[in-house]
């Protein structure tokens, strides 16, 4: 019987593992992607130089058409668009990876909770058949005349004997308490 519980809580937990391994997983993997999101959201917080901010594309090689300013404005407006990308990338890889955590915890959780019942049912098997064998050693050793001899007999397989089982039996009934 104990072993039917456990096998019935295996498959019970099957499902769930599964699920926990691939969300631990899927974590890990957020992990990394946030470190590169940090990376490069730091890397695109730098202040460009004058250099940078002064390159013309080639579009933009005729002077009379852009002016140094307009290419220093439009340089600034894509470092800052680039900023902004991979501030939003991490932000939303951050915030992905915290609600994948709060499922790990949960699935952690209804994992430990569905073990739990499992080993509890498993258990009450367990003091079933003992409080059973109980009954049967208690039964043996009110209906034996020699009932020392039966807990002599029971000696050697456990650890401690019941005191019900111990307790020499009231004269007058010839019954163990």
């Amino acid at each position: 019987m104990l072993s039917t519980e456990y096998q019935r809580a295996e498959v019970a937990l099957y499902g769930l593992t599964a699920e926990h391994r691939e969300a631990v997983t899927e974590r890990e993997n957020l992990r990394r992607a946030l470190r590169t999101a940090e990376e490069q959201f730091k890397e695109a917080s730098l202040e460009p130089t004058e250099e940078q901010l002064g390159r013309r594309g080639h579009a933009e090689r005729d002077p009379d058409r852009w002016t140094d300013g307009d290419v220093r404005d439009r340089q600034e407006r894509r470092y800052r668009n680039r900023r902004d990308r991979a501030d939003a990338e991490r932000r939303r890889v951050a915030d992905e990876l915290e609600r994948v955590a709060q499922h790990v915890a949960g699935h952690g959780r209804e994992l430990r909770a569905c073990w739990d019942v499992h080993l509890a049912g498993a258990w009450r098997i367990v003091h079933y058949y003992a409080r059973r064998e109980a009954g049967y050693l208690r039964s043996l050793a009110r209906r034996n005349k020699n009932w020392p001899d039966v807990v002599e007999l029971l000696e050697p397989f456990g650890p401690e004997l019941p005191e019900w089982l111990t307790v020499p039996p009231d004269p007058e009934t010839e019954e163990a308490p």
